[in-house]
């Protein structure tokens, strides 16, 4: 069909300087991340002007939010198959959430409410930069 939308899978290892061709490319990151400490990828989308959608467990829920993305839930379960993370839970993504999310992202695209998202991923994105954030840590000590 002619009518869907492109979608672009890239398992590529791609250097740092290619990764704002690829975000240009898009119009939302899709990262629905298990565990994670900051989820950078998510950032970096959001500074490209990207909504993100993205699990409701880990870093990224320090700047993920209904109004600049999706936040999807699932179900936390113990990680079994690493002695590193013993005893830890991550989340296993709720596959049904992620579809609708996609879904709605996809129906509300080049309307007001995506657009909305398009702008506070860019507000937030603003408040991550790495000089306003060493400013943070400066100020701490």
């Amino acid at each position: 069909r002619n009518d869907l939308p492109a979608l672009k899978i890239s398992v590529d290892n791609l250097p740092y300087d290619k990764l704002v061709n690829l975000y240009n490319q898009c119009n939302i990151l899709v990262a629905p991340s298990r565990s994670d400490a900051f989820n950078i990828p998510c950032i970096e989308a959001m500074a490209c002007g990207l909504p993100v959608i993205t699990t409701n467990f880990g870093g990224q829920t320090d700047y993920v939010n209904k109004e600049n993305g999706w936040l999807i839930g699932g179900e936390l379960s113990e990680v079994k198959h690493e002695l590193l993370y013993e005893g830890i839970k991550w989340l296993t993504p709720d596959i049904i959430e992620l579809r609708k999310s996609m879904r709605e992202a996809y129906f509300t695209w080049e309307k007001e409410i995506f657009n909305k998202k398009v702008e506070k991923s860019l507000e937030t994105a603003k408040l991550f930069q790495w000089d306003l954030t060493a400013k943070k840590v400066v100020d701490l000590i």
